[in-house]
């Protein structure tokens, strides 16, 4: 297998997407919390009863959130 020349890494280096990566996680992770947080004020406020699958919602954001640190 062939090795990349330095001078092809370096091009590399330079185009790196990882910054745009990381602000397109955490829009998404923002904007999916506020959806979350919203449902629960309108279970609660509206219904007044929060089910199983609210909770389940909970939960997968909160895992979700520790991976990311």
């Amino acid at each position: 297998m062939d090795q990349i020349p330095p001078e092809q890494l370096a091009i590399l280096a330079k185009e790196s997407q990882g910054p745009k990566i990381v602000g397109v996680v955490v829009a998404f992770t923002t904007f999916a919390a506020i959806c979350v947080a919203l449902r629960f004020f309108s279970r609660i406020r509206l219904t007044r009863s929060v089910g199983w699958e609210d909770y389940c919602i909970a939960v997968s954001m909160v895992c979700f959130d520790s991976r990311l640190r």
